[in-house]
């Protein structure tokens, strides 16, 4: 996964202009997925465009949810009320669309499948 491509896609998701931070989401999430990579180099390069869309879609979720921590929830004027903290939702869908593309190759470390015993 080339953090190159994932940073410019970021990018193009988010429109923000916070490089450094855009710099270190893109490197967060290039690691986060390359640790859960399985396969073989022939299926990994095959779904190099999948990877980098999934990379960047993690690293716009951690992005909305930090700028989702720093805002108020909501903000009320007499009868108008403005509801805020949703774009996480919508980024985490998008995420896991991303991730859909790639269930061959990536290690799902979220099942466990095991017996109880008696």
């Amino acid at each position: 996964m080339k953090l190159e491509t994932v940073l410019n896609r970021l990018r193009l998701l988010t429109e923000d202009s916070r490089e450094e931070l855009l710099l270190l989401l893109a490197s967060d999430a290039v690691g986060v997925l390359s640790e859960r990579v399985v396969g073989t180099a022939e299926e990994i390069a095959e779904k190099e465009d999948a990877l980098c869309a999934a990379a960047a879609a993690y690293a716009a979720y951690q992005l909305a949810l930090l700028d989702e921590a720093q805002s108020p929830d909501s903000v009320t004027a007499g009868d108008v009320r403005a509801e805020y903290k949703t774009g996480s939702i919508k980024a985490r869908v998008y995420y896991e669309q991303c991730l859909r593309g790639l269930s061959g190759i990536l290690r799902d470390d979220t099942f466990y499948f095991g017996g109880v015993r008696a």
